[in-house]
């Protein structure tokens, strides 16, 4: 890109009103894999953070020489598959608006056909191809949002595979952007903590460690302070078996006291005898959209 183009693109970009903070995907770099980086096949599951994908492929997340991350997605025997993510407010920036998608791209083998998808739950649902989808490189798109319905709260956004018949494909992406505004800028770039605590405002992992001693069985509670405030009161998920077990059940999500659920959690563990009791286990803790 030269110069004189570079300039004329920062000086539509500033018109469009945003210099920084531009890309409302989170985790488009790859980086944060909380729940892991090896997903099997399945219909609508969480893999990468903030990544949700269904129909028919395995997902994994890719390093390649330069080290860039990339979610890799491999289909054995299906007829669709898609990746996407839903941005909290998103509809309410892109309303009346241009957004623009751009992202890389890598066909590892063919894909049929392959598409942008921009969505929410309520009055749009728009389709556009990738161009030239068998050369490798930076897409760019464009969509052109009417006057749509602010009640879901949230903009999906994402690449679509749909295939005539089940049969194979692979593909790669990464460094993922979507923006207000009809110019594509070059990739937001933010450092792992900044990405992690954007994450976990939707998803954290962590483990819970309690020791005491009990004169008489009875619910013990456990107050957990989340890593950064969550989207709204979390659902519990006990993630392996208990490091350290004695004398103790597994425990359960409890009411927050003033209701404050999006920045603490409250655990209930139920002491099965008198004397010492002692709980060590990982959960996670989950207000995706």
């Amino acid at each position: 890109m030269s110069k004189a183009r570079g300039l004329a693109d920062l000086g539509n970009v500033y018109s469009d009103g945003a210099l920084s903070n531009r890309n409302m995907v989170i985790n488009g770099a790859m980086q944060v894999a909380q729940r892991g980086t090896s997903f099997a096949s399945g219909i609508y599951q969480y893999t990468l953070d903030r990544w949700s994908v269904g129909g028919g492929h395995t997902v994994s997340r890719y390093t390649d020489a330069s080290g860039k991350k990339w979610l890799d997605a491999t289909n054995s025997n299906a007829t669709w598959f898609a990746a996407s993510q839903k941005i909290e407010n998103g509809d309410y920036l892109a309303r009346n608006n241009s957004v623009t998608v751009s992202f890389d791209w890598e066909q590892v083998t063919a894909t049929a056909v392959a598409s942008v998808r921009l969505f929410n739950d309520i009055d749009i649902d728009e389709y556009i191809n990738i161009p030239e989808p068998s050369v490798s490189g930076r897409k760019t798109i464009t969509f052109t949002v009417g006057a749509i319905s602010l009640g879901s709260g949230w903009l999906g956004v994402g690449v679509y595979n749909a295939y005539a018949t089940a049969q194979s494909g692979r593909f790669r992406i990464t460094n993922f952007q979507l923006e207000v505004g009809d110019t594509a800028t070059p990739f937001e770039h933010r450092s792992y903590g900044q990405e992690l605590a954007l994450c976990q405002r939707y998803y954290q992992k962590d483990h819970i460690y309690a020791q005491g001693y009990q004169v008489a069985p009875t619910d013990l509670t456990v107050m957990y302070r989340h890593a950064v405030d969550m989207r709204a009161s979390p659902t519990l998920a006990w993630l392996a078996v208990s490091i350290i077990q004695v004398n103790v059940n597994s425990g359960t999500l409890g009411a927050v006291p003033n209701g404050d659920g999006a920045k603490q959690t409250r655990i209930y563990l139920d002491p099965t005898a008198t004397g010492s009791m002692e709980y060590n286990r990982a959960f996670s803790l989950d207000s995706e959209l």
